[in-house]
């Protein structure tokens, strides 16, 4: 089989990203000079329009309560620790999914070794939490529920209609990391009850690397960064209001405005357009193993059946999930994720933990049916 390169990479970084991304990175090179609420003059205010045009862009595509509820971050990681240790309290209880990335367990696992928060997992249903058990979790001091929308391990979508339900109905906080949904899957933040949504920009927001925000609804956080806003310069307090609250310093403004491009890209597709491409890769890709001769070598992570971000992760019987990726990529150029993707609590769910993970391919937008079917032939030549 002729070697090219096929990128399935796209759960851990989208590529390619938006295609209107260079022409506004030129336009920042020649004219972006200055920095927002830093400088008196036109250049200046013009960065701080296309910012705010940024925040309404994203404020309309998640149902924002209005764009000073969109406040920009590093990524989803930073945004998910804001909420986590600017929010709870000591004597605190959380619920959490049973598929959660180490952005969320990590922070949670530092809380409560130092004494402060304790936290509960969800039981599992076919791969995915399952809110109908959500109440019986549910504790005097219980605070909030973190789940992430959908898992980096197995694409699986959590129902995080029923699970906001619950929360609002029991006066708990809803978090939400849409870390892998968000550009793939619909999110309505005030019909869903989610009181702080996590986002990053590098994946299916099809911006840039080190950007991401959150939507902050109706939530007193204490900042983990203060310094320079640009605003209430007198105080050496933060500002209370949002967003200015939660930015301090200089802001990524190349990514900030990669993500405006990112989102306008996803408009012009359409949203369901782009879901229904990657389940269409998805279900090809499950098709063509089942109806291969290396179907029972092949073992699925998660459940068929259920709605997908595009995501398929596989063990291999008898073969080193690392030899088979690095197989992958010399051999016949297809860039995948393998091991256990930041996610142990998601692979011990999964029953792939002691196997030391999986191998993940993760599809986009620009995937095609002809990489889809390459793929498949590069591991029946791998396995056999």
């Amino acid at each position: 089989m002729k070697k090219k390169t096929i990128y399935l990479d796209n759960a851990s970084s989208s590529y390619p990203r938006s295609p209107l991304i260079k022409a506004m990175m030129d336009e920042y090179l020649e004219s972006g000079v200055g920095n927002i609420g830093r400088g008196q003059y036109a250049s200046a205010y013009s960065l701080e329009e296309k910012v705010f045009e940024a925040r309404e862009a994203l404020s309309s595509f998640f149902n924002a309560p209005d764009p000073s509820s969109i406040v920009f971050s590093a990524g989803g990681t930073a945004s998910l620790n804001l909420f986590l240790k600017g929010y709870l309290k000591e004597g605190d209880h959380v619920i959490v999914s049973p598929l959660e990335h180490n952005a969320v367990m990590r922070p949670l696992e530092d809380l409560r070794n130092k004494g402060l928060v304790e936290y509960s997992a969800m039981p599992c249903r076919k791969g995915v939490a399952d809110p109908s058990a959500l109440e019986k979790l549910i504790r005097s001091n219980t605070r909030a529920i973190v789940c992430n929308h959908a898992s980096n391990v197995s694409g699986s979508v959590q129902d995080i209609d029923a699970i906001g339900r619950v929360a609002n109905d029991c006066g708990l906080v809803f978090c939400v990391d849409s870390c892998q949904s968000a550009g793939c899957i619909g999110i309505d933040v005030q019909r869903m009850n989610i009181n702080f949504l996590a986002f990053t920009g590098h994946k299916g927001l099809l911006g840039l690397p080190g950007i991401g925000g959150a939507v902050i609804s109706g939530l007193e956080i204490e900042p983990l960064i203060c310094g320079g806003t640009g605003s209430v310069s007198s105080s050496f307090d933060m500002p209370k209001f949002a967003p200015d609250r939660f930015e301090a310093g200089t802001q990524n403004i190349p990514g900030i405005l990669s993500l405006k491009c990112g989102v306008d890209f996803i408009n012009s597709v359409g949203l369901e357009n782009i879901r229904k491409h990657k389940q269409e890769l998805r279900n090809h890709f499950l098709n063509l193993i089942a109806n291969s001769r290396i179907s029972e070598f092949v073992s699925v992570a998660g459940s068929d059946s259920v709605e997908n971000s595009g995501i398929v992760s596989i063990s291999v019987k008898s073969h080193d999930a690392a030899s088979v990726a690095d197989d992958l990529d010399r051999k016949f150029g297809i860039c995948t994720r393998v091991g256990l993707q930041c996610a142990p609590l998601a692979h011990k769910t999964l029953g792939t933990f002691d196997a030391g993970g999986t191998i993940r391919f993760s599809f986009s937008y620009f995937n095609t049916i002809d990489e889809v079917e390459y793929a498949v032939g590069a591991l029946e030549e791998i396995i056999l």
